[in-house]
């Protein structure tokens, strides 16, 4: 998609891509890896998580869309840097938000709607305990595996 998006094609993107991204980043922020001092940590923890959701609603709702983003996109540096958030959880979440900025970049409303569902919808994922799921059908075949055993 480019920054000339219909709003048909901006909305199908709020209806179905975002799931899919929050679902994939969610289940990836499960996935362990070694911290500083080599034991196995999640690749994000629930208040770190919790901060970027708080920080991008706060912010959004006192000025501009745009800068609470930016805001954002700072603090996952900032955590990647002090081991709080993978790298490749990281790299993900950069992906994701720079997406959803092209989309959405002339649009502020549209990219507050969006961010914000992405990172809330994100931690509802993270909240399951499901991991190693890259979309929304993924995620509704391992929940029947796990609600079945």
């Amino acid at each position: 998609m480019s920054s000339g998006d219909s709003p048909l094609q901006k909305d199908r993107f709020l209806r179905e891509e975002v799931y899919n991204r929050a679902v994939n980043v969610g289940s990836l922020m499960l996935s362990t890896h070694s911290d500083r001092e080599k034991k196995p940590v999640k690749g994000v923890d629930e208040t770190t998580i919790n901060n970027m959701i708080s920080l991008f609603l706060t912010r959004s709702s006192q000025g501009s869309v745009k800068e609470a983003l930016n805001e954002v996109v700072l603090y996952i540096a900032r955590q990647v840097g002090r081991g709080e958030i993978s790298r490749e959880v990281g790299q993900q979440l950069m992906e994701d938000i720079r997406t959803i900025y092209n989309i959405f970049k002339n649009d502020e409303k549209g990219l507050e709607s969006a961010l914000s569902k992405y990172l809330i919808m994100a931690k509802w994922v993270y909240d399951s305990g499901i991991e190693g799921v890259r979309n929304l059908e993924e995620l509704m075949n391992a929940f029947k595996k796990v609600q079945s055993t």
